[in-house]
């Protein structure tokens, strides 16, 4: 059996989009869904309810843009937001509050481009990052900083691998990488 859940204009604590990018559980059951236009939304399967997530652009602490390409919930249990154009955010739950990640030229372990494709956590804890246009970083925990992963083509040395759309780990802890 299915139900769909539809937009409610009408009613902004209902979910307000039906453009839906990525959809994660968490531990308390609760479905995160990432929206292509509207953010972030957290939805409450216990009593049915909905948060929104939403960029303000006069605060600091809110998701960072509205149009979401990826959401992964980690094995700590920390929820990591990519975005289109404007980077990765970390929610904190103990504040309510969006941390933000960017692409900074000046700095060589930051990210590597503003447009988050695709969120990994492997068996390890490693959360791999895939953008577009600066191909896929490892999230450094303690730093948090990026280190950059060279993927050059095997049959180009010239060519680098700059568009990461998915990662998988098989049974024999190998990342595989798929690329555009």
């Amino acid at each position: 059996m299915f139900i769909t859940y539809d937009r409610h204009y009408e009613n902004n604590s209902n979910l307000t989009s039906n453009i839906i990018s990525c959809i994660y559980e968490d531990e308390n059951t609760d479905i995160w869904f990432g929206t292509k236009d509207e953010g972030v939304f957290k939805y409450n399967r216990k009593n049915g309810t909905y948060k929104h997530f939403s960029n303000n652009p006069f605060d600091s602490r809110s998701l960072s843009n509205d149009k979401i390409l990826s959401l992964i919930i980690d094995s700590e249990g920390t929820v990591w937001v990519g975005t289109y154009g404007e980077g990765l955010n970390k929610y904190n739950k103990e504040t309510g509050n969006f941390e933000r990640y960017l692409h900074n030229p000046d700095d060589p372990t930051s990210i590597t481009s503003n447009v988050i494709q695709y969120l990994f956590e492997d068996s390890e804890g490693v959360l791999w990052v895939g953008t577009d246009g600066g191909g896929l970083n490892r999230f450094n925990r303690d730093s948090e900083t990026f280190t950059k992963i060279d993927l050059t083509a095997s049959d180009s040395a010239d060519y680098q691998v700059k568009t990461i759309l998915k990662c998988y780990e098989d049974s024999k802890k190998n990342l595989w990488i798929g690329t555009e």
